[in-house]
């Protein structure tokens, strides 16, 4: 399975609304969710938590694989990297490797 995450952010209000699109092998349409955020700090923290909500959709509706993408190399470069991540990221990073260690 595929997960294709997304993110918007509404600076009138100052919330963004993080998306998730899950498709099967041959590209058809699984599940999808959307999750407002508000005051979400930065585009890196929008990514991770568009990259939660899709582990966790996966989970819900148990999922034996998946494979998320996503348009951050930074989100995926924390997440491949095998040392505890000391940035203002590591909890979101050791959250997210913990959510996707089923997968």
């Amino acid at each position: 399975m595929k997960a294709n995450t997304n993110w918007e952010f509404v600076v009138a209000h100052k919330f963004e609304v993080v998306g998730v699109v899950i498709r099967n092998d041959s590209g058809v349409f699984m599940a999808a969710v959307a999750q407002y955020h508000p005051r979400v700090k930065d585009a890196t923290r929008a990514e991770f938590l568009a990259c939660s909500r899709a582990a966790n959709l996966a989970g819900e509706l148990v999922l034996s694989e998946l494979i998320i993408e996503t348009n951050s190399l930074e989100v995926m470069g924390m997440l491949a990297q095998k040392e505890v991540n000391r940035s203002n990221y590591g909890s979101l990073v050791q959250d997210l490797k913990m959510k996707l260690s089923p997968f």
